[in-house]
């Protein structure tokens, strides 16, 4: 008798570990955390990108469990400035509201990992041009280092492109040579023999003519349907 209780007060205590005491199922890596992150938050957070860290395995997301929980209830992380209910658009990286409480129950269950046989396979990432080989590439003549520390830089490249005839363009990728992003590039159309003016503070004078799409932290390079 005292052993059938013990067995039953042993899979009770088991229940309530795998459920938590509001009954709800504990969220785990594998089954409920990695499919969120491969999905939203690996395309930057992976070697050789603008994230500053890998969100790819388990030992990834339980170091920054804390992080990930803050970040995405205050919804900086994954950046989507779009407010809800005033639109839709396209490439959409917003987390629901769903989402967002999977970090923050998996946080405060400790973050388990969970059964290896629910973790989705690692998503197959392009590496160097996101869009294929571009027709045009334009290269800065001489590499500019940016210091550890300080004020933010403001700095001017002019780039030729060669062109003799206007052309259209469909998508736009800045690639570093060294796999280190910087904050901010925002790139200008100019023409040779426009007007120019000079900025305070920065290195150089541009056009204030057509921007081209820029990138920032979290950017995509998307390709703009045919003309």
């Amino acid at each position: 008798m005292h052993s059938l209780r013990l067995l039953f007060v042993a899979g009770f205590l088991s229940l309530l570990a795998s459920t938590g005491y509001s009954g709800e199922p504990i969220p785990t890596f594998n089954k409920d955390v990695a499919p969120i992150l491969f999905g939203h938050c690996s395309s930057c957070h992976r070697p050789n990108e603008v994230g500053p860290f890998n969100l790819l395995t388990y030992a990834d997301a339980k170091k920054r469990g804390r992080q990930l929980a803050e970040v995405t209830s205050k919804r900086t992380m994954p950046p989507w400035k779009p407010v809800k209910g005033h639109g839709e658009f396209r490439y959409d990286r917003s987390l629901s509201d769903a989402q967002i409480a999977v970090f923050k129950k998996w946080h405060d269950a400790g973050m388990p990992e969970g059964d290896p046989k629910d973790l989705p396979p690692l998503p197959k990432f392009p590496e160097g041009w996101h869009l294929g080989q571009p027709d045009l590439i334009l290269k800065v003549e001489k590499p500019f280092r940016i210091p550890a520390e300080g004020d933010d830089l403001y700095v001017h490249f002019v780039l030729p492109t060669g062109l003799k005839n206007d052309q259209p363009f469909r998508a736009v990728q800045i690639l570093p040579a060294t796999g280190r992003w910087p904050t901010t590039l925002c790139p200008f159309l100019m023409s040779p023999t426009g007007p120019r003016r000079s900025w305070p503070g920065r290195t150089a004078g541009i056009t204030s003519s057509s921007a081209v799409p820029a990138f920032c932290p979290g950017a995509s390079s998307p390709a703009m349907p045919p003309a």
